[in-house]
């Protein structure tokens, strides 16, 4: 039986992992900044109350709480490295624990997927990105399955599937980026379309 050795981790970091900053901190605040983006773009399509926009709702909600686990798994992994001695079993469940809800992230419901959908009836965004958002949502649970029977959690995301799950993570983030500096140059877009006028009949 493989023995999984978690990483090691100095008691400096775990002292940064207890307080307002550190990495377990710094992975919740982009987690909540990505949700507060994707939300903060189906209140500016106006459907937060039709179905892609709860369900949009619902899958941020779900990647707050999986963010949350994870961020407790770091500290613990910090925490129970740094004391040694019978503490060491715990660092060795979180790290399982860690890199389990790893998989998690793709399997939950794709955050960016409902989103495309309703950007796509919208002028909010371009209609290339809208498009681009479906696909990445879509790709989300495919590679989060197929990660989940080739990603070993001994070596996370290794192999040509986790390259292609790191690749979809960095390009998650890129798009909201790329959303986020598309709405500060273009300003607010209406979503719905500019009534027509009638002209009286002379």
């Amino acid at each position: 039986m493989t023995v999984v050795t978690p990483p090691v981790v100095k008691p400096s970091d775990q002292a940064r992992s207890d307080g307002a900053s550190g990495p377990a901190h710094d992975v919740k605040r982009a987690h909540i900044r990505a949700v507060e983006a994707v939300l903060a773009l189906v209140r500016q399509a106006g459907d937060l109350a039709g179905l892609a926009g709860r369900v949009t709702t619902m899958a941020s909600a779900v990647v707050v709480m999986v963010s949350l686990v994870y961020d407790v798994t770091l500290i613990a992994i910090a925490q129970s490295a740094s004391l040694g001695g019978p503490q060491a079993t715990t660092a060795l469940v979180s790290y399982g624990l860690f890199a389990a809800v790893e998989h998690i992230f793709l399997l939950a419901p794709p955050l960016l997927l409902p989103l495309g959908l309703i950007l796509l009836r919208t002028p909010i965004l371009p209609r290339p990105l809208a498009m681009l958002a479906v696909m990445l949502g879509v790709a989300s649970p495919v590679l989060g399955l197929a990660g989940l029977f080739t990603v070993t959690v001994t070596a996370n995301n290794n192999g040509p599937v986790g390259a292609l799950i790191n690749a979809l993570v960095a390009l998650d983030g890129l798009w909201i980026m790329a959303a986020a500096v598309i709405l500060l140059v273009r300003g607010p877009v209406s979503s719905r379309p500019a009534a027509v006028q009638l002209r009286p009949a002379s």
